[in-house]
């Protein structure tokens, strides 16, 4: 049980935040961050699963990660 309802809810805008930059995202994008972060493959790993170069699954997630991080920054997180 949440004690803290303050955190609770800078839980959930965080949370809500994330998921709003995901989806403001372009597929391919999402696509390889999520593959990287979430399912923890390697860059060799997603370039063989999605038949793709690796110099462009990393061009992708640095793409994502830059996007993200403005996302995020305009939401006032860090």
């Amino acid at each position: 049980m949440e004690t803290h309802p303050e955190r609770a809810l800078e839980r959930e805008e965080a949370r809500s935040a994330v998921q709003s930059a995901l989806g403001r995202l372009p597929h391919d994008q999402r696509e390889v961050l999520l593959l990287k972060e979430y399912e923890g493959l390697k860059f060799r790993e997603i370039a063989d699963v999605l038949g793709i170069p690796e110099s462009t699954v990393k061009s992708r997630m640095y793409a994502a990660l830059d996007a993200m991080k403005v996302s995020l920054q305009a939401a006032g997180l860090r």
